[in-house]
């Protein structure tokens, strides 16, 4: 039986290190991708793509489609401003830096006998730190030290739920980052 105990931990043990070491092998892009999207669009159809992340960009985008604007329509010319305007294509690029950023969630496993450190309830706790420059919209994906918003479960304090449990429930709660 205790043998049994032993290498069921072992194999634990096992499984949550090599889960550790893969994602300690994970890296991000220099702008979540978009660099290779914008060089695959240039070489397609000659156009460069950029994501618009403050306001500052915004404005900038905007000065380069108002001189199209005042000149006669050609389809060069529309496809810049197609690709500068479209916010479905903005919503991708947002996905993307998500993405490179690593998508995250828990496994909750429950030993095979109930009685064994009962749980009546469980809590998760998937804290979050980003840098996010005023203004803008997503954050920056490389940023390693020096963050500036803090989440749990992805809400930033007050947002952030209560754990409530009746007197006498057994819980427990996993942290990751």
């Amino acid at each position: 039986m205790r043998i049994e105990q032993n290498a069921a931990r072992q194999k634990t043990l096992a499984i949550a290190l090599t889960a550790l070491l893969l994602t300690g092998c994970a890296t991000f892009s220099r702008d979540g991708g978009l660099d290779d999207v914008s060089a695959m669009t240039k070489e397609r159809i000659g156009q460069t793509v950029q994501r618009g992340q403050s306001a500052e960009d915004a404005a900038a985008v905007q000065a380069n489609v108002a001189p199209l604007l005042a000149q006669a329509l050609t389809p060069d010319a529309a496809v810049r401003i197609a690709l500068a305007n479209n916010r479905g294509l903005q919503a991708a690029f947002a996905e993307m830096a998500q993405m490179a950023m690593g998508l995250m969630g828990f496994w909750v496993t429950h030993p095979k006998n109930p009685n064994f450190m009962r749980v009546d309830r469980d809590f998760v706790f998937l804290l979050g730190n980003y840098d996010i420059e005023p203004g803008s919209y997503t954050p920056k994906v490389n940023t390693m030290l020096d963050f500036n918003l803090w989440t749990i479960n992805t809400r930033v304090f007050p947002g952030v739920d209560s754990m409530n449990v009746r007197q006498g429930d057994g819980s427990a709660s996993a942290w990751a980052t």
